[in-house]
């Protein structure tokens, strides 16, 4: 009987998304190209837990030009591009809602433990590197750089860094030609 009663609750939190202290998992499929992305809500907002990997006409690049980084670590986008990156009905999250989310996991001085790629939030986080305006690959494996959707000035965008070993997850501003990692947030 007990493990007819497992079984049963197994297969509707498969049915349902499997949750994990409060926090919901499931996939995204982008109907653009067929990808499948992990899926996790946290603080009442669904976010993607991977990096976005979707190619732009242009803006769009692995890191290195090398698709083996794309597998690992999805593609990295100009600003530009992060307005028709994101699947129908999901977003680049504003500043505000990564303040939320890096709120709920104990704010800018210790929340990037929990967020990076096996931290307990299930966020995952990953250290993509970045590409410089003058079209140099840097910190691969070392950073993690975001976009906003929230512009700091007529040149530059609010991100977030995030890096190996940090518990800090560092608030910047950055020039919009900068290529960056993008996590999506549904509507």
């Amino acid at each position: 009987m007990k493990q007819n009663l497992i079984l049963f609750w197994s297969a509707i939190a498969f049915l349902s998304g499997t949750t994990a202290n409060a926090q919901t998992t499931g996939t995204l499929t982008d109907s653009r190209d067929g990808q499948v992305y992990k899926t996790i809500t946290l603080n009442g907002k669904s976010w993607m837990a991977q990096n976005l990997n979707y190619a732009t006409d242009k803006g769009s690049c692995c890191y290195n030009d090398q698709k083996d980084f794309c597998y690992k670590y999805g593609k990295l986008y100009t600003w530009t591009q992060t307005d028709i990156a994101c699947p129908v009905d999901w977003h680049v999250p504003t500043g505000g809602e990564w303040q939320s989310l890096i709120d709920y996991f104990g704010g800018d001085e210790s929340a990037g433990t929990k967020l990076l790629k096996g931290g307990s939030s299930g966020f995952n986080a990953s250290l993509g590197g970045d590409r410089g305006k003058s079209g140099s690959f840097e910190n691969i494996g070392a950073g993690g750089y975001y976009w906003s959707s929230t512009p700091a000035s007529d040149n530059e965008v609010y991100c977030r860094n995030f890096y190996s070993g940090g518990a800090k997850v560092i608030r910047f501003e950055n020039i919009r030609e900068s290529s960056f990692s993008v996590r999506c947030v549904k509507d």
